[in-house]
């Protein structure tokens, strides 16, 4: 099972205020069996993470955020310049979006 860490892909992903909801992963830890994978885990706070861990989380990916975000990024950038061609340009604006981070 996989959950990730709650972003909204039209707002800056630097506002995060969400916490783990370790219950919720207890009860599905305690219904399924098979790992649970947590992504987007930078920047999760330390107790966070370990508390996640001790309620079942198998693995935790980190980088997911910036995948979303450069992935957005280069998805608008792409529909505003229909006509772009230049990979220079519309990564550009990726990279950026992950530097907001």
């Amino acid at each position: 099972m996989h959950l990730l860490w709650p972003l909204d892909p039209h707002t800056e992903c630097t506002k995060r205020h969400q916490i783990l909801c370790c219950d919720n992963i207890r009860k599905v830890a305690a219904t399924i069996d098979a790992p649970i994978v947590l992504h987007s885990g930078s920047g999760i706070p330390d107790a966070q993470i370990l508390e996640a861990i001790s309620s079942g989380i198998g693995k935790i990916n980190v980088n997911t955020e910036n995948l979303v975000a450069y992935t957005h990024a280069v998805r608008n950038y792409l529909q505003e310049n229909s006509k772009a061609t230049d990979p220079r340009a519309y990564q550009g604006a990726g990279r950026e979006a992950m530097r907001k981070l």
